[in-house]
């Protein structure tokens, strides 16, 4: 026991250090949706990669957003680094994790025919 707390000890260090606030509520809503859409446990893999991209997707519209428009906000080269695909790879299995207990819940509570 005392290694899986380790573990999400680690875990949990490693989002509050590299995840904004804004992209936890992006994360949030994205899977949330994405539970209450997910028709079976089938799907999980797929649709924790469409929530993973439907993040990056946000998190590269905010800048934009915020520049008015200004596409020189847009900074696409750090797709080509490894911390990128690391958080990547963080949030695929936060995704999925959390559509996996979300959509268990829903299950629990909505047994539709």
């Amino acid at each position: 026991m005392d290694k899986v707390m380790e573990w999400l000890d680690v875990a949990t260090t490693y989002v509050v250090e590299h995840f904004s606030r804004t992209e936890m509520i992006a994360f949030g809503i994205i899977a949330v949706l994405l539970a209450l859409v997910l028709p079976s446990f089938g799907l999980l893999f797929m649709m924790a990669l469409v929530a993973l991209i439907f993040h990056i997707i946000v998190v590269f519209a905010i800048p934009l957003v915020e520049a008015g428009g200004d596409t020189s906000a847009l900074d696409f080269q750090q797709m080509a680094t490894a911390d990128f695909w690391i958080e990547a790879g963080v949030l695929y299995l936060g995704y999925f994790l959390a559509m996996l207990i979300l959509h268990a819940i829903k299950r629990i509570f909505y047994r539709g025919d």
